[in-house]
């Protein structure tokens, strides 16, 4: 897999950068992907995802935009070859679900 494609894949997926709050759309990997690469990332940005769901920041500590700054500094950790976009895109959905 391309690790370019799934830091685009985020983003896209997301809405990052064109939608107003992030909302999970498989249909846009379509605007970027051919169908069959679009289903694959598709299924590698959704792990991504729960795994950013499964997350527990320390609220006794932080605010909600500290707990986005912790949460993507530790999916960069999990995930090094995420690049800024698709970070700061995992950052915004954290953020959103939480507040």
């Amino acid at each position: 897999m391309n690790i370019d494609a799934l830091s685009l894949a985020v983003t896209a997926f997301l809405g990052y950068g064109s939608a107003n709050h992030p909302m999970e759309q498989p249909e846009r990997l379509l605007d970027v992907f051919d169908s069959k690469q679009a289903h694959e990332l598709e299924v590698e940005v959704r792990a991504l995802l729960d795994e950013l769901n499964k997350l527990q920041p320390d609220w006794s500590s932080l605010s909600l935009a500290e707990a986005g700054t912790w949460a993507s500094n530790e999916m960069h950790r999990r995930h090094p070859e995420l690049n800024q976009d698709a970070l700061k895109a995992l950052k915004w959905a954290f953020t959103w679900w939480w507040r």
